[in-house]
């Protein structure tokens, strides 16, 4: 049970926000989860995530693959726990997702649009066509970056050390990291994370005419990996 109080001009919206962000973080810290500023989708009955800056791509991509029919497992937040054989597993979240209007347009996702998220009224939640809500091994994590060219893709794999770096560079709310005193624990899980499964960087156009190749390269990749036939 959370108990909070409100300030009086806060609105439900305000109040949800909040909850499923910063202090859904803030617990998930108190428990021990690495939790990563990252989308997510179930391929081939593992948990694939999506990493990188605000405005990324992270919920567009995920978005375009749940069209695809892989799951939605979570938006924005990704909670991570090692189970006790030290397997990486994700915690769905089962919420919706949150796209900006040109990608809700993007993806012919209009039907499905929702409320505007109350700090980017120019956002709006989307309900995803599907979803999983059990706890998922993981199967890849992929940091997203952009290329200067408009036609070509690349799946770059960094060595251990910069695989770890990635994993804690993307910490959801990385400040609360620092302050809850979280910052070794975050080393030493994200090395043993990087050491089990794979970690890459995913280069690809950010345009919405290529998304079709884009698809089309992550799947290629995960039949090179073995998450699918």
């Amino acid at each position: 049970m959370i108990r909070y109080a409100a300030e009086r001009d806060a609105t439900p919206e305000d109040l949800a926000i909040f909850l499923v962000g910063t202090v859904f973080a803030v617990l998930f810290h108190q428990r021990g989860d690495i939790v990563l500023h990252a989308s997510a989708v179930a391929v081939g009955g593992r948990a694939v995530l999506f990493c990188g800056r605000s405005g990324a791509g992270k919920s567009t991509l995920a978005a375009a693959l749940v069209e695809q029919g892989y799951p939605l497992l979570s938006d924005d937040q990704c909670a991570i726990v090692l189970d006790s054989a030290s397997q990486p597993m994700l915690r769905p979240d089962g919420r919706q997702l949150k796209l900006w209007a040109p990608s809700i347009a993007a993806l012919a996702l209009d039907g499905r649009r929702q409320a505007a998220v109350p700090i980017n009224p120019n956002k709006y939640y989307v309900d995803p066509a599907q979803r999983r809500e059990d706890a998922l091994p993981i199967g890849a994590i992929y940091h997203l970056s952009e290329s200067d060219s408009a036609a070509a893709t690349e799946v770059k794999i960094p060595n251990l050390a910069d695989r770890t770096a990635l994993l804690v560079a993307n910490a959801y709310r990385p400040v609360l990291m620092q302050r809850m005193g979280r910052r070794p624990s975050y080393l030493q899980a994200s090395a043993a994370i990087a050491g089990q499964i794979g970690v890459f960087q995913f280069v690809r156009p950010k345009q919405f005419s290529v998304m079709p190749m884009i698809l089309g390269a992550l799947a290629d990749h995960w039949r090179d990996i073995g998450l699918v036939a």
